[in-house]
């Protein structure tokens, strides 16, 4: 049987924070929370990523900032899954693609594939760094509740 990793979903989530009963008052910038956390728990989910795909330095920093044997999760970015997003977590270079009205929509939900695709290789290689220190875990896909089990969904 293999390990159990016990962590919880971010260590940066706002109400943790907020309650200030987990984090020590002298604890308060986001590389200090994340060494902190790590020294109690083994593994932590990434939600941010659900909101944007991060850049690769900020994945390669919580990479340094956390010890061997440390597995970060990632939630998949919304666009991958369905979900509707910001125009505004779009990359800057992918922008141009869309029409004007489009990225002044408060939620987008992407249907070109060649777009789709783009944002997936970006995403997958904003996780390198984690891959490379062999702290990537899983990459959590969670489709909207109007997803259904089908050929084309697949």
């Amino acid at each position: 049987m293999g390990d159990v990793l016990v962590g919880t979903c971010s260590w940066a989530e706002k109400s943790l924070i907020e309650s200030r009963e987990f984090y020590p008052s002298n604890i308060r910038t986001a590389e200090e929370r994340l060494r902190y956390y790590a020294e109690r728990f083994s593994t932590v989910e990434v939600d941010s990523t659900y909101y944007a795909i991060p850049l690769k330095n900020t994945v390669f920093l919580w990479s340094v900032r956390t010890p061997e044997g440390f597995i970060f999760h990632i939630k998949a970015y919304g666009a991958l899954t369905g979900h509707g997003i910001s125009p505004k977590t779009l990359p800057s270079d992918l922008k141009g693609e869309l029409p004007k009205e489009a990225l002044e929509k408060e939620r987008l939900y992407l249907k070109a594939r060649a777009l789709i695709e783009e944002l997936f290789r970006r995403f997958k290689d904003s996780l390198i760094p984690l891959k490379e220190r062999g702290k990537l875990g899983l990459i959590v896909f969670q489709f909207p509740p109007w997803f259904r089990y089908s050929k084309k969904s697949l």
